[in-house]
Protein backbone atom coordinates (compact mmCIF):
# COMPACT_ATOMS: atom_id res chain seq x y z
CA UNK A 1 0.00 0.00 0.00
CA UNK A 2 1.81 3.37 -1.04
CA UNK A 3 0.32 6.47 0.77
CA UNK A 4 1.29 9.92 1.43
CA UNK A 5 0.79 12.87 3.86
CA UNK A 6 -2.44 14.31 2.57
CA UNK A 7 -4.21 11.05 2.43
CA UNK A 8 -3.16 10.29 6.02
CA UNK A 9 -3.96 14.07 7.16
CA UNK A 10 -7.72 13.17 4.86
CA UNK A 11 -8.30 10.05 6.87
CA UNK A 12 -6.95 11.33 9.98
CA UNK A 13 -9.83 13.58 9.49
CA UNK A 14 -12.50 11.45 8.68
CA UNK A 15 -11.64 9.32 12.01
CA UNK A 16 -11.76 12.76 13.91
CA UNK A 17 -15.16 13.65 12.61
CA UNK A 18 -16.49 10.52 13.50
CA UNK A 19 -15.35 10.18 17.03
CA UNK A 20 -16.74 14.02 17.60
CA UNK A 21 -20.11 12.78 16.08
CA UNK A 22 -19.82 9.63 18.49
CA UNK A 23 -19.11 11.71 21.26
CA UNK A 24 -22.56 14.06 20.27
CA UNK A 25 -24.25 10.87 20.20
CA UNK A 26 -23.45 9.63 23.63
CA UNK A 27 -24.04 13.55 25.04
CA UNK A 28 -27.20 13.51 23.52
CA UNK A 29 -28.26 10.11 24.81
CA UNK A 30 -26.53 11.21 28.57
CA UNK A 31 -28.54 14.65 28.63
CA UNK A 32 -31.80 12.84 27.57
CA UNK A 33 -31.34 10.27 30.25
CA UNK A 34 -30.68 13.19 32.77
CA UNK A 35 -34.11 15.01 32.21
CA UNK A 36 -36.01 11.62 31.86
CA UNK A 37 -34.68 11.33 35.91
CA UNK A 38 -35.33 15.27 36.39
CA UNK A 39 -31.01 15.87 37.19
CA UNK A 40 -30.77 18.36 33.79
CA UNK A 41 -29.71 21.74 34.94
CA UNK A 42 -28.53 23.91 31.84
CA UNK A 43 -25.32 25.97 33.32
CA UNK A 44 -23.13 22.15 34.32
CA UNK A 45 -24.21 21.53 30.23
CA UNK A 46 -20.07 22.80 29.99
CA UNK A 47 -18.56 20.67 32.35
CA UNK A 48 -21.29 17.38 30.88
CA UNK A 49 -19.49 18.21 27.70
CA UNK A 50 -16.14 17.99 28.60
CA UNK A 51 -16.86 14.85 30.68
CA UNK A 52 -18.09 13.43 28.00
CA UNK A 53 -15.40 13.98 26.17
CA UNK A 54 -12.99 12.86 28.49
CA UNK A 55 -14.96 9.57 28.74
CA UNK A 56 -14.78 9.13 25.09
CA UNK A 57 -11.42 9.80 24.86
CA UNK A 58 -10.39 7.15 27.36
CA UNK A 59 -13.33 4.90 26.24
CA UNK A 60 -11.20 2.29 24.97
CA UNK A 61 -9.26 1.71 28.56
CA UNK A 62 -12.90 0.92 30.22
CA UNK A 63 -13.33 -3.05 31.23
CA UNK A 64 -16.39 -4.40 32.45
CA UNK A 65 -16.63 -5.96 35.96
CA UNK A 66 -18.99 -8.28 36.97
CA UNK A 67 -19.64 -8.33 40.87
CA UNK A 68 -22.76 -8.71 42.90
CA UNK A 69 -24.75 -5.47 44.08
CA UNK A 70 -24.16 -3.69 47.34
CA UNK A 71 -27.73 -4.83 48.25
CA UNK A 72 -26.29 -8.45 48.20
CA UNK A 73 -23.95 -7.98 49.75
CA UNK A 74 -25.20 -6.15 52.46
CA UNK A 75 -27.54 -8.79 52.76
CA UNK A 76 -25.16 -11.35 52.83
CA UNK A 77 -23.16 -9.69 55.58
CA UNK A 78 -26.87 -9.13 57.83
CA UNK A 79 -26.70 -12.70 57.68
CA UNK A 80 -23.45 -13.42 59.05
CA UNK A 81 -23.64 -10.81 61.59
CA UNK A 82 -26.97 -13.44 62.61
CA UNK A 83 -25.58 -16.63 62.40
CA UNK A 84 -22.59 -15.16 64.55
CA UNK A 85 -25.01 -13.61 67.10
CA UNK A 86 -26.85 -17.21 67.10
CA UNK A 87 -23.77 -18.82 67.94
CA UNK A 88 -22.71 -16.73 70.46
CA UNK A 89 -25.52 -17.07 72.48
CA UNK A 90 -25.91 -20.87 72.34
CA UNK A 91 -22.38 -20.60 73.07
CA UNK A 92 -23.29 -19.08 76.74
CA UNK A 93 -25.46 -22.28 77.41
CA UNK A 94 -23.73 -24.86 79.24
CA UNK A 95 -22.85 -28.16 77.93
CA UNK A 96 -24.99 -31.30 78.88
CA UNK A 97 -22.76 -33.69 81.33
CA UNK A 98 -21.00 -36.44 78.73
CA UNK A 99 -21.03 -40.19 80.89
CA UNK A 100 -18.60 -42.37 79.07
Amino acid sequence: MITNTNSYVKLVKIYQEQAKKDCDIIQNYLIDLLKKHNRFSTNEQATLHELVRIYCKNASFLKVLKTSSIKNEDDLLQKQIEQISLESSSADEPEPDICW
